[in-house]
């Protein structure tokens, strides 16, 4: 058996999660089975079955009780001190119950010694091998964290530009016109790029709301009476967590897609629903179908604030487009997540 020899980190925490415990029980289950129906067993199946499944269930879920109460202590983060403890809680529980159950159901084929010391040996090779499927369960999450860390990275390093670039665009011309608001410009930037560069982050709700109205004054400054924005948000808003910069790209989208191609202009209106599961989000914006063609898209894709999402949600995350004659309409729906104190 190799136990993954570059482990660094403790172990409890990968043992002691609900699937590894099922895992465990289901596994001891299958041993009993297996034991009970062998060939060389000359007594009961059906008792000897019962008998078996319930010493190895008590022996397990002891061992994992006094390792749960033990967790707090164990703090070393090294493979070795951790194995042995391991396999020390294991081992001691499986041989003092070993001489219980030798005492109660009265064995004659065995004495208890060894009866206890066979059942230590087996309970130490199933336990390594506990700890090393366990070991490779949790390689494999934190592998599947990184890559989809990595490519959360990767698409959202694309949205970086779009707004940036305008913004950029939008101080340089204010300078010459007007120096106070071109400084505001460049405070807003300043905002939406620190913000930009923590986009893996979480943010509250409140906090993501104050980000999304940085970025409007920046595009009202550069499309003046043509953009209009109708906040349709609750006065008091719950302390809720959202991943930065989710709501931002909705509203750029609206922006380039919807107002910019249109020359008067148009209203988005920007709607936020909350209930005890989850936060809706609606984005309406005017949609005029050849005025959007004529346009080169250089606003966020809706796919890739899709992919996001999925990437940081999963299933529980949906956004919804619905295109109208004149109007397109935006509908995204998260799981509501309270901030932790």
């Amino acid at each position: 058996m190799i136990i993954t020899s570059h482990w660094n980190g403790p172990l409890l925490p990968s043992l002691l999660t609900d699937r590894a415990t099922l895992s465990a029980l289901v596994v001891g289950q299958i041993l009993a089975v297996i034991i009970a129906f062998s060939p060389l067993n000359m007594l009961s199946i059906w008792q000897n079955l019962a008998f078996i499944s319930l010493f190895i269930h008590c022996v397990m879920l002891l061992s994992l009780a006094q390792l749960y109460a033990m967790r707090k202590f164990l703090t070393s983060d090294k493979l070795i001190p951790q194995l042995f403890i391991i396999l020390l809680v294991f081992c001691s529980t499986t041989f003092i119950g070993s001489i219980i159950a030798h005492k109660v159901i009265s064995i004659s084929l065995i004495n208890e010694i060894e009866f206890a010391a066979r059942n230590t040996l087996i309970s130490s090779l199933l336990t390594l091998l506990y700890i090393q499927f366990s070991i490779m369960h949790t390689e494999q999450n934190r592998a599947e964290v990184a890559i989809a860390k990595a490519q959360l990275d990767a698409l959202q390093s694309r949205i970086r530009p779009h707004f940036l670039f305008n913004s950029l665009n939008t101080a340089a011309e204010l300078i010459h016109h007007n120096a106070n608001e071109a400084e505001n410009t460049i405070l807003a930037l300043a905002k939406l790029s620190r913000a930009a560069m923590h986009s893996g982050e979480d943010s509250t709700l409140v906090d993501e709301l104050v980000l999304v109205k940085n970025y409007v004054s920046i595009e009202y400054w550069r499309l003046g009476k043509r953009l209009e924005v109708d906040w349709q948000v609750p006065q008091n808003i719950p302390d809720c967590v959202v991943p930065r910069l989710t709501l931002q790209p909705l509203i750029e989208n609206a922006i380039c897609h919807g107002i910019e191609p249109l020359e008067h202009g148009g209203k988005i209106e920007v709607a936020l629903y909350i209930t005890n599961q989850s936060m809706t989000f609606l984005v309406t914006n005017p949609y005029q179908r050849t005025a959007s063609v004529k346009r080169a898209s250089n606003g966020i894709a809706l796919d890739n604030i899709r992919r996001r999402l999925n990437l940081v949600y999963g299933e529980r995350s949906s956004l919804t487009e619905y295109k109208g004659e004149n109007t397109f309409k935006v509908k995204l729906i998260i799981p509501r997540r309270e901030r932790k104190l």
